[in-house]
């Protein structure tokens, strides 16, 4: 409980805050805002900057445990990834959308609906502001599991040696262009947006720049971020069932 109690007193001060007000704010609601939140203890400091420690790669890339008695198996495929402040991120993050990030995807077009191993496959980017990760994960028949695996190796590969359709190129374009819409629909969304920009150290730029290379990406350019991040050798394999 002490540990507890000192972490609370370190870190759940008004100096790590940022407040965001949203909607039709005039004087009266700052005046609230001022009077009830600048109550929050601030001993008056700059906020201490956080220092990560250094990471040690797990040394095993493929663990399976079985589970005798279990219909099922969980798959789960991981990368270490970059943040949002890397060049290659929004051009990955297109790519992701295609590979396994929408219900019309490559990894559910393939094991889903042709194969039938899984209700659902997804492949998603992490986005932490010191980190990242690329992570597909699925639950699957436990006899069609190593199946599934392979089909997942598949898709990596088709990206990384065949041009993408222009046609599917122009369906992900308008999904996503509906996805971009839809956060920023409303005063809540937006700032739901603007608190994970700010978090980021990224401005509304970054909103403006996902949706100019939206429009400008080649398949060619995919083609590369798959060839440099897709990589069957970069992924940790956890499957349990």
């Amino acid at each position: 409980r002490e540990a507890l109690l000192a972490y609370r007193g370190q870190n759940f001060v008004a100096e790590n805050c940022f407040i965001l007000l949203s909607g039709q704010v005039g004087d009266a609601e700052e005046a609230l805002v001022n009077r009830y939140l600048t109550r929050l203890p601030n001993s008056g400091k700059a906020p201490d900057l956080l220092v990560l420690p250094e990471k040690e790669p797990y040394k095993e890339r493929i663990l399976h445990q079985t589970k005798k008695k279990s219909l099922q198996s969980a798959i789960c495929l991981a990368r270490p990834f970059v943040t949002r402040l890397h060049p290659d991120f929004i051009d990955a993050n297109i790519l992701n959308v295609i590979f396994g990030g929408y219900f019309g995807s490559r990894l559910m077009s393939n094991i889903r609906e042709d194969k039938g191993y899984t209700y659902g496959i997804y492949s998603s980017i992490g986005r932490m502001k010191h980190d990242g990760y690329w992570l597909i994960s699925a639950e699957v028949g436990k006899k069609v599991a190593t199946k599934a695996l392979h089909e997942i190796y598949v898709e990596m590969e088709r990206l990384q040696n065949e041009r993408i359709p222009e046609a599917e190129m122009t369906l992900v374009r308008n999904y996503l262009m509906g996805q971009y819409l839809q956060q920023l629909d409303g005063v809540f969304s937006t700032s739901n947006v603007m608190r994970e920009l700010i978090n980021a150290d990224l401005s509304m730029a970054f909103y403006g720049e996902m949706i100019s290379r939206l429009q400008i990406i080649t398949p060619e350019r995919l083609q590369e971020i798959a060839r440099l991040y897709l990589q069957k050798e970069a992924f940790y394999e956890v499957v349990v069932g």
